[in-house]
């Protein structure tokens, strides 16, 4: 009874944990930041040397969430999600990337214009993906 009485105890406690690191904001180091929280709408991207263009698709969007969760969707089914930060660029102090957590993530450069936010993998001759507000 004891043992029993003590699993529910744990189970309460982790579930307590999870759900208050999960909803917690993470630290925006700039208030124009805040712009990027919101659901972006593909329209198109390129990609490296060959410079292939992908067309406009508009059952991909994705999320960046103020808790510091990305998240992608296509064609209305999750497709990625992973945990985001953000980081002072050492070579130009002021202006802040994308720090995607995880093995293997790269860093993405964004700009934000108007309704327009244009992310570039951080990396030579990658990847830049244009999305609208959504």
């Amino acid at each position: 009874m004891i043992i029993k009485r003590n699993s529910i105890i744990l189970a309460i406690a982790f579930l307590a944990f999870f759900m208050f690191n999960s909803c917690k904001k993470i630290t925006i180091p700039d208030p124009s930041l805040k712009e990027l929280f919101r659901k972006w709408e593909f329209k198109k991207g390129t990609s490296g040397w060959g410079g292939s263009l992908w067309p406009e698709d508009k059952s991909i969007w994705i999320e960046f969430k103020e808790n510091g969760y990305f998240k992608k969707h296509e064609k209305g089914k999750l497709t990625e999600s992973k945990r985001f930060t953000f980081k002072e660029e050492s070579s130009n102090p002021g202006r802040y990337i994308i720090d995607y957590k995880g093995k293997n993530e790269m860093d993405q450069i964004f700009e934000i214009s108007g309704d327009t936010l244009i992310l570039m993998d951080n990396a030579f001759d990658a990847g830049t993906y244009i999305c609208v507000k959504k």
